[in-house]
């Protein structure tokens, strides 16, 4: 889990994703956009799957990526904090732990 304050973190932070060895990428974009180039490079150069989670509509500021930036396997929008917890559960069955699911607890 990294917390990104600008597009150039999230860029280093999925080319390192292959280094870290990662299984999965869920990915909260924010306000970063798949017009920039390299943030869209990164995205299909990704080896491993990723969802995009917003945890509310889209605002004027925030688009979803496009849906062929990359091995998007979900967009998850809307729920709130649950969409973390929504994108967790699809990822956890998509890497064929979907009986550890149950054992997810988000908030209080």
């Amino acid at each position: 889990m990294r917390k990104c304050d600008t597009e150039s973190e999230v860029v280093d932070c999925l080319r390192r994703a292959k280094e870290a060895r990662c299984e999965f990428v869920m990915l909260d974009p924010g306000e970063c956009s798949d017009s920039n180039e390299q943030l869209g490079t990164a995205l299909r150069q990704l080896t491993v799957p990723y969802i995009e989670v917003r945890d509310d509509h889209f605002s004027a500021l925030e688009k979803p990526l496009a849906p062929d930036c990359g091995p998007r396997l979900s967009l998850i929008q809307g729920y709130g904090a649950q969409s973390y917890t929504v994108a967790l559960s699809i990822a956890l069955e998509h890497l064929g732990c979907s009986d550890w699911e149950n054992n997810i607890h988000v908030g209080t």
